[in-house]
């Protein structure tokens, strides 16, 4: 029993942790970070996460304490003991770790909002766990319990709190799955436009059609949309100038704007650059070749 106590408070700590980074990374985006990386995957896991452990976590300590009322014997055992001077010494370790790591970044000039924040949730959340597992083994048997209740009503209040602002960046299971689908789409387009290229280099001429793309050698067939299941648009506006349409159901997330363009690449390792930002509804993106980008070198000829 206080094994799976102590699992399911790191689990919820760290979930906690966690979502307060994504919606801090969200609110204060990094324009320097060159991957995409999509923070509402790692919320909805967070949020997952805390609403199954926390009150797992609740319930077990509520019956820990009442079994301790009825057997105080019981406030000696080993493993309490153990376990929870093993999370005083984690919680203690991190916090030391957490004020080294900020001195640092202050003395060198780089402390931004962005890591302030980061740094004050993990201060924040480890000192409250170490003011509670430092209180806890002081506490006897029989007293505290007026405490431990206004202990637990605030902790969900606080993890409501963030659950709360983690769903107002994640939307709905609806939202989710447009996301999910817009993602698809534009993988789509890239993979569209890398065929045009291919396609170019070996004909110097673009294909006139989709249908033109196809190629039963490679393996390339011409995706359709994930959930209309029609073809994209696709339209020859010149010798070098193409230009791909789709229909979006949600506009481009915020925390893909504010970061740098994810590159693309074609068979050749050449960079392929492109503005994917779309709004809700029918959006197209015009493509120009650069041949002396974009042309496939003699040797690989």
């Amino acid at each position: 029993m206080y094994l799976l106590v102590f699992i399911v408070l790191y689990i919820g700590v760290v979930h906690f942790i966690s979502l307060l980074w994504d919606i801090i990374g969200v609110q204060f985006p990094d324009i320097g970070q060159y991957i995409w990386q999509n923070p509402y995957d790692s919320m909805r896991n967070s949020i997952a996460s805390l609403i199954v452990v926390w009150p797992v976590f609740l319930i077990l300590s509520r019956y820990i304490v009442k079994d301790l009322s009825k057997y105080p014997e019981k406030v000696d055992l080993w493993v309490r003991k153990w376990l929870t001077y093993l999370t005083i010494f984690v919680a203690s370790l991190t916090i030391i770790i957490d004020l080294i790591v900020l001195i640092n970044y202050f003395l060198g000039g780089e402390i931004t909002s962005r890591f302030i924040l980061k740094v004050l949730s993990i201060l924040l959340v480890a000192a409250a766990a170490l003011g509670y597992e430092f209180w806890e083994l002081k506490r006897k048997p029989n007293e505290g319990k007026k405490e431990l209740r206004l202990m637990a009503v605030a902790s969900v209040f606080v993890l409501l709190t963030g659950i709360i602002a983690g769903f107002y960046f994640v939307g709905t299971p609806g939202n989710a799955r447009q996301q999910n689908l817009d993602t698809e789409r534009v993988g789509d387009l890239q993979s569209i436009q890398n065929q045009a290229v291919r396609y170019w280099n070996q004909k110097d001429v673009l294909p006139k059609e989709l249908a033109d793309m196809a190629d039963s050698l490679t393996g390339f067939e011409v995706p359709i949309d994930p959930e209309t299941n029609v073809l994209y648009e696709y339209t020859v506006k010149g010798d070098l100038v193409f230009e791909l349409c789709a229909t979006f159901g949600q506009p481009t997330p915020d925390w893909q704007k504010d970061r740098k363009q994810e590159f693309d690449y074609d068979e050749f390792g050449r960079q392929l650059t492109g503005d994917w930002t779309h709004g809700a509804g029918r959006t197209c993106f015009k493509r120009t070749i650069d041949p002396e980008l974009h042309k496939t070198p003699n040797s690989v000829q």
